[in-house]
Parts: structure tokens; C-alpha cells; sequence
């Protein structure tokens, strides 16, 4: 779905109860070759039940780029 077909999709919503398996499906996707070479810049990242905006967009930033302690303490969820 990610790759193939007239329209690319950018996101795949996986959802449903806890213990179905969507981590494994999820995670077996992202380590597919396919997918990795067809995307310029890959990121897994954890989001518990418990979580703010801005920490969760730290975590996705930091995956993808370097940013330095002293950046992070300065940006807001719109930088």
C-alpha cells in the first residue's frame, strides 16, 4: 500500500485492540527493503499512552537529524 499503485500513500493508520499484532505488522513493513528504498528518510519511534506533543515531536526530529541539547530546550511544538 505504501508503495505500489497510482496513488502513494505517505501514511498507513494501523489500528485495533492491544495483542493483534499491529507493532509486528508495523515494524515488519518498515524493515522491508522495498519500502526502505522507496523513502528518503525512515523513523521508528515509540509513543506510550502517556506523552506530550512536544516530547513526541523531540523524539521524531532527533531520529531524523541532529539536534543539539540546546536547541531542544529552545523550540516550541511549531518550530
Amino acid at each position: 500500500m505504501l508503495v505500489e499503485g497510482e496513488m502513494k500513500r505517505l501514511v498507513v493508520s494501523i489500528v485495533g485492540m492491544g495483542g493483534l499484532g499491529k507493532t509486528t505488522l508495523a515494524r515488519k513493513v518498515y524493515n522491508r527493503g522495498d519500502v526502505k528504498q522507496y523513502f528518503d528518510c525512515l523513523a521508528w519511534v515509540y509513543v506510550s499512552q502517556e506523552f506530550t506533543i512536544r516530547e513526541l515531536l523531540l523524539v521524531i526530529t532527533t531520529s531524523v537529524m541532529v539536534i543539539f541539547d540546546k536547541q531542544k530546550s529552545k523550540m516550541d511544538e511549531s518550530e
